[in-house]
């Protein structure tokens, strides 16, 4: 641990000190303003208890290298009393900035340890804690005037905070060692803090409604009368130095006055501050070619100096800010609580017509009335009480092309909203889009529909000429005296008819089942493969078939069609079977990760996998897709009949039902049909 600086604990200027040489060694740590405020304050609050009740006290600011690139700065507090006895409300609220304090007792001495991690350690080097003591150790001593002077700059920068609260400005103005006040445009007194408050009731006076300058030793006041109503008439501030009437005696003050403006450059107040400097200014004239006021002087000078470099990085971060938000298509506004224009960008500026500078301040609702016709104004209102909001499409009255809008608060340290963001995507092109395909789909339905109809009616009337060849196919064919030839003749036109008849029947089937409109019910699969095996009784004993099937399922489903889908499939199994038929069907239902390794399936859905497993002739895999094509046939039609639509049939139900079917096989080694349907 390397030992930044010592310093003893006699009396309160010593507790000015530490909080100024710990905020200064926080700041070239590299720490931001509110940290270095948060661990100063945490030191500050120990060392006030040292003090007021402490012995032999002292503190030393060091900074302790935990690895290579991590360090910390620890303040380390030595007191002969334990001063956490005595009050532990300031430990408990040191903690609750800092985190844990660690206490000890060593050599007759209590030991306060408070720690802040520096978040780039890095840049810390050896050579830079070197610098860090060098400069510390050749830091000038700091008078009593300095101390006020400073303590005042401090104030003024923390009034131009917005982010300070009210409870805390008043707590500092009415415990640091000066008078402040707030005047109106009249000059009369609105405001005092406690100091001043005391000072103007000892004079017998009331603090309200009294002008400042009767508070001045007349004189003083008509010296610099002229550059008060300079200062009035060009809103800057005020600086001067005259003396106030404590009873008999005239002490010299250092007067501050700076405007306050509101957004339209217009000030609405002033406020002021009374600095004794009476002791400063009796040195002052004694002493006016002194040294060591020089180096004041130039201090002073440098500080300011800095402060103009740090403005001049601010004002680049601005700059790059406003880029961002110019160089985004997205129309990007920021709005505060009393609806007035904070900011926004190029985008914005198109669409409106208007220039950044001409809106900025302007309520909303006077650069764009129309939000209270169209709803907007009473969402931006909940954005203001920290409610998000968002319109996915908003036709702009202005230029009638489509949005989607997000409304964003804005919020501080606090939680507390200050503003909202809102921010416009045009959507025009995608609406556009959407609209041509809504209009391709509906039209492709009424195609559709017009198609199934077409089939449909094509079906019927192609079954009326096929009854009436096969009626007087089969008269003829028993009624005539025929040779073989002949009677081989008629017996292929009923043949040909009949399978004729068979495909317009199975091609008005798979019309048909492009309508799903019928109400789904649970429907209890085990009672329709019941119903199917009934229906393949004769079949099934002819060709001596064994079916093994485990339980199957209870699915929502349109039951006429579930009855087709396992009817198909079961043909299928019995049909391309040479010798005794053997078929198994099996039910699981699959895992999360099972369905998603199906592209097919729906991830947020519950699936069965039924699957037909027989022993026929097979197929070869590759034809595995085919199969499931409507008249698509892998063997001839006179060794198995059929009209190559039953499988296209199954992929149709299936389909109709939200589910997948597959097949996999190996010539001569059977088939095994995959059916994937949803769960209740």
């Amino acid at each position: 641990m390397e030992e930044i600086i010592r310093i003893n604990l006699d009396n309160e200027m010593d507790l000015i000190i530490v909080h100024k040489r710990t905020m200064r060694l926080a700041e070239l740590c590299g720490l931001s303003i509110a940290s270095q405020t948060t661990f100063a304050t945490a030191v500050s609050e120990v060392a006030r208890l040292a003090i007021s009740y402490g012995n032999k006290s002292y503190i030393v600011l060091s900074i302790n290298v935990l690895r290579l690139t991590q360090k910390e700065i620890v303040a380390t507090l030595y007191d002969k009393v334990d001063l956490k006895a005595i009050n532990s409300d300031a430990y408990s609220y040191a903690r609750r900035l800092l985190g844990d304090i660690q206490t000890d007792y060593k050599d007759y001495f209590y030991i306060t340890t408070l720690r802040y991690k520096v978040q780039f350690g890095g840049i810390i080097s050896k050579a830079k804690i070197e610098s860090f003591k060098e400069y510390f150790k050749n830091e000038p001593s700091i008078s009593a005037y300095d101390e006020i002077r400073k303590r005042n700059i401090q104030l003024l920068d923390m009034i131009d905070k917005v982010a300070e609260s009210e409870n805390r400005y008043r707590m500092l103005s009415d415990n640091l060692p000066l008078m402040m006040f707030v005047i109106n445009n009249e000059g009369k007194i609105t405001y005092t803090n406690r100091w001043l408050k005391e000072f103007i009731e000892a004079q017998g006076m009331v603090p309200t409604n009294i002008s400042w300058f009767t508070l001045l030793h007349l004189p003083d006041y008509r010296m610099f009368y002229p550059d008060w109503e300079r200062a009035i008439l060009n809103k800057t501030v005020f600086k001067a130095q005259g003396r106030l009437k404590q009873k008999e005696n005239l002490i010299w003050h250092l007067i501050s006055i700076m405007p306050v403006k509101n957004d339209n450059d217009l000030v609405t107040n002033w406020i002021g501050f009374f600095v004794d400097i009476h002791a400063q200014k009796v040195v002052e004239e004694t002493l006016r070619d002194n040294k060591a006021l020089k180096m004041v002087q130039q201090e002073l000078l440098a500080h300011q100096k800095e402060l103009e470099v740090k403005n001049t990085r601010l004002s680049r971060q601005n700059d790059f800010i406003e880029t961002v938000l110019d160089s985004s298509v997205d129309y990007i506004m920021a709005i505060d609580q009393d609806l007035r224009i904070i900011t926004f960008n190029h985008s914005y500026e198109v669409l409106s017509g208007k220039k950044r500078e001409e809106v900025l301040g302007e309520s909303i609702l006077d650069i764009f009335p129309v939000i209270k016709e169209i709803g907007t104004y009473d969402i931006i209102k909940d954005t203001l009480r920290g409610i998000p909001g968002h319109r996915p499409v908003h036709q702009s009255p202005i230029t009638n092309r489509f949005y989607e809008v997000f409304f964003i608060p804005l919020s501080d340290d606090t939680e507390e909203t200050y503003g909202a963001v809102i921010l416009g995507r045009d959507i025009t092109d995608q609406m556009q889009h959407e609209q041509k395909l809504k209009s391709m789909n509906e039209e492709l339905l009424l195609r559709n529909n017009e198609l199934e109809q077409f089939a449909y009616i094509a079906s019927h009337d192609l079954q009326e000429p096929l009854r009436k060849i096969k009626t007087f196919s089969k008269l003829l064919n028993e009624s005539l005296e025929m040779n073989e030839k002949q009677r081989d003749y008629f017996n292929r036109i009923i043949n040909s008819s009949n399978r004729m008849s068979n495909l317009i029947r199975d091609v008005l089937d798979y019309s048909r089942l492009s309508t799903t409109e019928e109400q789904f019910v649970e429907v209890d699969l085990n009672d329709i493969l019941n119903t199917v095996k009934v229906d393949f009784e004769l079949l099934i004993e002819e060709k001596g078939a064994v079916i093994n099937s485990e339980k199957l399922p209870v699915i929502l489903g349109i039951q006429l069609q579930l009855t087709q889908l396992l009817f198909n499939l079961l043909s299928n199994a019995l049909k391309f079977t040479k010798e005794q038929p053997v078929i198994t069907i099996t039910c699981r239902r699959l895992s999360f990760d099972e369905v998603n390794s199906v592209i097919e399936l729906d991830a947020n859905r519950i699936y069965y996998l039924i699957e037909f497993k027989d022993n026929g002739i097979g197929f070869e895999q590759q034809f595995a897709r085919q199969i499931f094509t409507i008249f698509q046939r892998l063997n001839d039609k006179h060794s198995y009949a059929g009209t190559g639509i039953g499988l296209a049939l199954c992929k149709k139900i299936v389909e109709n039902h939200y589910g997948h079917i597959t097949a996999t096989s190996n010539l001569g080694e059977g088939a095994t049909f995959h059916v994937y349907l949803p769960a209740l």
